[in-house]
């Protein structure tokens, strides 16, 4: 199995510059564990204000629990990526993304 490796900062800038692709192979197998991996207490983008503000979020412990909704408001949705791709990472590695 695949397994994120941490130091990898050229993966993280890659996302940084270009969230919505075309990604490498290598980015292509990160972002399937942070996308799909243990869903339960993930950090996800919520749409606060359609085509204008966006939130981060996690999911509840069990299906049917309310979202929480933190930190600050983005005004496009590839800043509230970018956020969602840290804490993602932080979530999957235990340790803070090498890029800000």
């Amino acid at each position: 199995m695949y397994r994120i490796d941490p130091a990898r900062a050229d993966l993280a800038r890659e996302y940084k510059a270009r969230p919505h692709g075309p990604h490498s192979p290598e980015l292509q197998k990160v972002l399937l564990i942070l996308r799909w991996g243990n869903v339960r207490g993930k950090t996800v983008i919520i749409c606060t204000k359609p085509e204008r503000e966006w939130r981060l979020g996690k999911l509840g412990p069990k299906r049917g629990t309310p979202m929480q909704e933190f930190g600050p408001t983005y005004t496009s949705p590839s800043e509230a990526s970018w956020a969602c791709f840290r804490a993602r990472w932080q979530e999957a590695t235990g340790q803070t993304c090498p890029v800000d």
